[in-house]
């Protein structure tokens, strides 16, 4: 196999990894629209001043004041703790 084969193979081989990230953050994205929608009509029943503002804590509502100044991400980081 000559060198241009080669690489056109690890080439190959690496645009199908990164369409395995791509996909896996689609779905990522799709489900973090769905919970920043949830959080959209929950801010909008409590009458929250601004509804971003609930999607930008991100986390779960318990311990939303203390992720605020995180922001985003809330859920990752309190496992992590």
């Amino acid at each position: 196999m000559d060198p241009s084969t080669a690489a056109v193979a690890a080439l190959k081989v690496k645009v199908a990894e990164l369409e395995k990230v791509v996909e896996s953050l689609r779905r990522e994205a799709s489900r973090f629209r769905e919970k920043a929608a949830e959080y959209e009509a929950v801010s909008s029943v409590f009458g929250l001043k601004s509804p971003s503002s609930a999607v930008v804590a991100g986390g779960s509502g318990r311990r939303c004041g203390r992720l605020v100044k995180h922001g985003g991400g809330g859920k990752r980081r309190t496992k992590r703790a």
